[in-house]
């Protein structure tokens, strides 16, 4: 049975941002999910090679096809319209272009796995495989074929995979980055549903764009963020944003931390939109006159957010929405570990006076606790050193 695998891929996570080359169909900025799937089968052995090879155990764009008909007709998975639309299509003509192209495309990414290395050679271990003790390996790059997904239809898919992977039957199909993946998908569900998310303003040599960003402000949430990167499967950290296929070289790991947050707001944005397009409120903005931040809201609500924005209005703007999300600034960073508080303290016998005291809290462990003395008795003795008495 194949078992399918997939990841978010944000090319501006590349050191050179967005002017990438997203896999051997061209230049492409935006965000996407990438699908595709491995199978059990006799490995040849692998000659040393100077250029990516593909991955023996990858599933071939008709064979992941197959696959993903096979769990729709049995009903194990509930397909986007869109998915299956293209999954038609392919076993029509494998060229022929559908009205799903923008949506859904196939396409060929490298990727990291896990390799057995023997005589100057790598040879790719099937994920549900543990090596052996003796095993030589490394993280080696190889081909995969699959579907590059656009937010919306990846979400529906996420959304439809069940939350459990079936562990008691051997035929099982579900990779744990998927599982990770719908999983991260429903919590962005519980964030929209608690209006957790600000909107931003984000500019570069392509103009201005305006987006929806997850707000994590709450101790749950930032505990849950911080569990949620340590758990998250290394392949998904592994996949080439750079692909050049003549270039043999590992994909450098993503931050965990970095790909969720940009997943999340991924999935955030594109929801949001689809929730707060109306005519009412383009015939609101027509009556604001201030024509910057006209545009920027009405970008929030189009597909793709982006808009023309002169410098000094972009200045503007933005020192405008830093004033007005300077109350929350330091919930907005995705590596607050403490955060101030108070704590109110009974009285000891025989005193009847309560004493207030204050310190840092770790966000992910409230027992953990770092008094003002000890985190000033530091400053203190470093400053008495440069000649205080």
């Amino acid at each position: 049975m194949a078992l399918l695998h997939g990841s978010w891929i944000h090319p501006a996570l590349s050191p050179r941002g967005s002017q990438i080359l997203a896999g051997r169909e061209g230049a492409q900025g935006d965000s996407f999910f990438f699908l595709w799937g491995e199978t059990w089968r006799t490995v040849p052995y692998a000659e040393p090679c100077l250029t990516v090879p593909s991955h023996p155990l990858g599933l071939s764009s008709a064979e992941l096809s197959h696959t993903l008909q096979g769990l729709l007709q049995s009903k194990a998975i509930a397909l986007p319209s869109a998915l299956e639309t293209a999954l038609n299509a392919e076993g029509q003509k494998r060229r022929k272009q559908s009205k799903t192209a923008e949506s859904v495309q196939w396409q060929e990414r490298g990727v990291g796995l896990l390799s057995r290395w023997k005589e100057g050679s790598a040879t790719p271990i099937h994920s549900a495989t543990v090596p052996d003790a003796g095993d030589e390996v490394c993280l080696f790059p190889s081909i995969v074929q699959g579907l590059r997904l656009d937010a919306t239809t990846a979400t529906d898919l996420l959304l439809a995979l069940p939350l459990v992977a079936d562990l008691n039957k051997e035929e099982g199909w579900l990779g744990d980055d998927l599982l990770f993946w719908s999983h991260v998908t429903r919590w962005s569900l519980d964030l929209l549903v608690r209006s957790k998310f600000l909107p931003a303003l984000v500019s570069n040599g392509d103009g201005a764009h305006a987006e929806w960003q997850p707000l994590l402000d709450s101790a749950l949430d930032q505990t849950r963020f911080r569990q949620m990167s340590e758990q998250m499967p290394s392949i998904c950290r592994c996949y080439a944003i750079e692909s050049n296929p003549d270039y043999l070289a590992t994909p450098l790991p993503v931050p965990a931390n970095a790909l969720l947050f940009a997943s999340l707001q991924q999935l955030i944005d594109r929801q949001v939109r689809q929730g707060i397009g109306s005519p009412e409120i383009l015939d609101a903005l027509k009556g604001l006159r201030d024509k910057d931040i006209s545009q920027w809201l009405a970008a929030l609500e189009t597909s793709t957010g982006r808009f023309s924005l002169s410098e000094e209005g972009c200045d503007r703007l933005t020192t405008a929405l830093n004033t007005w999300t300077q109350p929350i600034q330091a919930t907005l960073s995705q590596h607050r570990s403490f955060r101030t508080v108070f704590e109110l303290r009974p009285p000891l016998p025989p005193s009847r006076s309560w004493t207030v005291t204050y310190g840092l809290q770790a966000t992910d462990d409230f027992s953990c606790w770092i008094s003002a003395d000890a985190i000033w008795k530091p400053v203190a003795i470093a400053f008495q050193s440069r000649g205080a008495p």
